[in-house]
């Protein structure tokens, strides 16, 4: 069997000190799937207020299927971070 699924959930790397950029760049290769949040130790409400430059790290893994993990109060924030993350990946 040759297949593989892989996450990388961004916001864990806050969570043990560990440098996100790094495992990036190593774990590449093998990611199918990224869960997406900003924050330091708290995750952010917002995908632009946080430790994380997402963007930069979104460029080292192109093509895979994202999920947004994080709360949102309201539809309207919903709509405005599905929009933020739908202008970066097109």
């Amino acid at each position: 069997m040759n297949w593989k699924c892989f996450y990388y959930d961004l916001g864990n790397w806050a969570f043990t000190n560990q440098d996100a950029d790094y495992a990036a760049n190593q774990l590449a290769p093998f990611v199918d799937y990224i869960h997406l949040k900003n924050g330091k130790l708290e995750t952010s409400n917002d995908l632009n207020t946080g430790k994380f430059d997402w963007k930069e790290l979104l460029k080292k893994s192109p093509k895979v299927d994202l999920a947004l993990e994080y709360p949102m109060d309201n539809d309207q924030e919903l709509k405005e971070q599905f929009d933020l993350l739908k202008d970066e990946v097109r």
